[in-house]
């Protein structure tokens, strides 16, 4: 087995216009095809599941291990036209678009793989966009910030990049989701909607959601909940009383609007751990 070292990622993700058909050419690596376009597959993990590590960098696999790992996802694929990349706290993949048909389903055999090969190690899984050799660098970069959703995540579900949303604009320089805006946010224009609905089962979320889809029109907001202007009114206005602002104030509008993005992401499991921030 070929054992692609971390120098290749290094001088990848160093310049903005590497290209990885050059790149492998380069160091005379161009013994598989070499596609035009692939998939980047990041599965993190904690070599040294222990609070306190005596060592001051995670160890490497072994080349058995690596080997071992090789030859399981080459059973799943049926294919060697992959290249598999180890570092410390991740593995990296690369996976021909052309292998893939439907990512969410394709790839549902390569999460399971990574999740039996790194047991109590497994930190989760981000994928990238399809890019093409030119442009492998994002897509490195995309799987990690998927990466990074995927971890803070108690269930460590995979996160596809184009599935961030606006989360996609929520990465410090590290590389790593602040989440804090965002919550700050989802508190301030959602959350004391949420709580008094759970507390007097009322509908005022769902009637916040009908005020921002249908552009605050009320005629189209009655029609969409079937409920008469007078109730939509009664409900706006506790809607701003409880969030103390002004619904007609155009930044609270946008403010708003945000926020319930944020509430999809939560319902959708990728803010999980953002809530206890």
């Amino acid at each position: 087995v070929q054992r692609y070292y971390d120098f290749l990622l290094d001088e990848m993700i160093e310049y903005d216009k590497t290209d990885f058909r050059k790149l492998m050419e380069k160091y005379g690596l161009v013994e598989k095809p070499i596609y035009d376009a692939y998939y980047c597959v990041i599965a993190g993990r904690n070599p040294d599941p222990s609070p306190v590590s005596p060592l001051p960098f995670h160890a490497l696999m072994s080349s058995q291990e690596f080997n071992y790992m090789y030859d399981q996802l080459i059973k799943v694929l049926g294919t060697i036209n992959f290249f598999l990349f180890e570092r410390k706290d991740y593995i990296v993949t690369l996976l021909p678009k052309e292998l893939i048909q439907d990512p969410g389903k394709d790839l549902e055999p390569i999460f399971s793989t990574y999740q039996q090969l790194l047991g109590e190690q497994y930190q989760g899984i981000g994928i990238s966009r399809a890019v093409p050799t030119e442009e492998v660098r994002q897509g490195y970069f995309q799987a990690l910030k998927a990466l990074s959703i995927s971890r803070n995540n108690s269930r460590h579900e995979p996160c596809f990049y184009d599935d961030l949303g606006i989360l996609q604009y929520f990465f410090d320089h590290s590389g790593q989701v602040d989440l804090t805006p965002l919550m700050a946010l989802y508190r301030e224009y959602v959350l004391p909607v949420v709580q008094y609905d759970q507390q007097h089962g009322g509908e005022l979320f769902t009637t916040l959601e009908g005020y921002i889809t249908y552009r605050c029109s009320p005629t189209a907001i009655c029609k969409a909940l079937y409920i008469h202007k007078n109730t939509l009114y009664s409900r706006l206005n506790k809607i701003s009383q409880l969030l103390d602002k002004n619904l007609s104030d155009s930044e609270t509008i946008f403010n708003v609007s945000l926020a319930l993005k944020v509430e999809n992401l939560i319902k959708a499991g990728m803010l999980e751990g953002g809530l206890e921030t």
